[in-house]
């Protein structure tokens, strides 16, 4: 069976080198195929073609996260919160250790390339070493403000130059959305971290409703259900067409068992201009029927 190549950071185009050598096809072959031998001599190789390019780095992080890694067809829980038949795959640490030194190589010259912090923060969330994705999350954050959301993609070009649709701070909680999620589950386990996560979201970014929707479900799972009402309030009142906003606050109003504010926020959603809002609102006023 070919492996899948791991698809932290491949999206750019290959480099062929004055012989007409196309080694980014080669090494992304050799790594679907698991021919590690073939694909060290490759990388080796194509760094003495050409020393300078950064983007190498990330082939080598592919390399060693997947030559040592295992992997289990598992029925269970996924990483995403979903029951079912998965691909359950254990690195090994010391390769992740390793890999992820490939990351910190072009983050030293290229600060600013998000793809690349949040490919680390991902490696740290797959091989389940939660404490460093958070830490490696939380610097994504603080660093946030040193270069003001001025972050840069593949080969240190704008997101706009890669085809992203975003930029700046919404790119920004566009990833740690992602990491977050990653983090989230197990949450027992995690909410120690969830909780450093959330207090420098709303510490450093108090009015954006992505860290605000974060915070609310961290005191919604913890049962502090007020407080998530707090911050879904104040986020509401930012975005009040945000449909995912106004229906965490009417079922943190219903987990709080008060009943006619779940149903003012769920009458709401049927007022907004999306189906699924509608959708949602009407599932909401079913589960509460009779309850005001």
């Amino acid at each position: 069976m070919k492996r899948k190549v791991l698809v932290f950071a491949l999206c750019f185009f290959g480099i062929i080198n004055l012989y007409g050598k196309d080694y980014k096809t080669e090494v992304t072959e050799s790594l679907q195929n698991g021919n590690f031998e073939q694909c060290i001599t490759l990388l080796e190789e194509w760094e003495k073609a050409d020393p300078n390019n950064l983007e190498i780095n990330i082939y080598y992080f592919n390399y060693y996260m997947q030559r040592n890694a295992q992997h289990f067809s598992t029925m269970g829980r996924m990483k995403d919160g979903r029951y079912g038949m998965y691909d359950r795959v254990e690195y090994n640490l010391d390769d992740v250790k390793t890999a992820v030194s490939y990351f910190d190589k072009i983050l030293k010259k290229q600060p600013n390339r998000l793809d690349v912090r949040s490919s680390k923060c991902t490696a740290y969330i797959y091989s389940e070493q939660y404490d460093l994705a958070c830490d490696t999350l939380i610097e994504i954050i603080e660093y946030s403000k040193i270069n003001k959301n001025a972050w840069t993609w593949t080969e240190n070009k704008s997101p706009k130059e890669n085809g992203l649709l975003k930029e700046g701070e919404d790119l920004l909680f566009s990833v740690i959305n992602e990491c977050f999620t990653g983090i989230y589950f197990p949450f027992e386990s995690n909410k120690e971290f969830i909780k450093k996560i959330i207090e420098k979201e709303t510490q450093l970014y108090p009015d954006n409703t992505w860290g605000l929707n974060h915070a609310a479900r961290y005191y919604r799972e913890i049962g502090n259900y007020k407080k998530s009402i707090e911050i879904l309030k104040h986020a509401v009142e930012l975005d009040p067409n945000d449909y995912v906003l106004v229906g965490n606050l009417g079922y943190a109003y219903e987990l709080d068992e008060d009943y006619i504010n779940a149903k003012k926020w769920y009458e709401f959603m049927l007022t907004m201009d999306n189906p699924d809002a509608v959708e949602y609102g009407k599932q909401g006023l079913e589960y509460i029927k009779g309850k005001y």
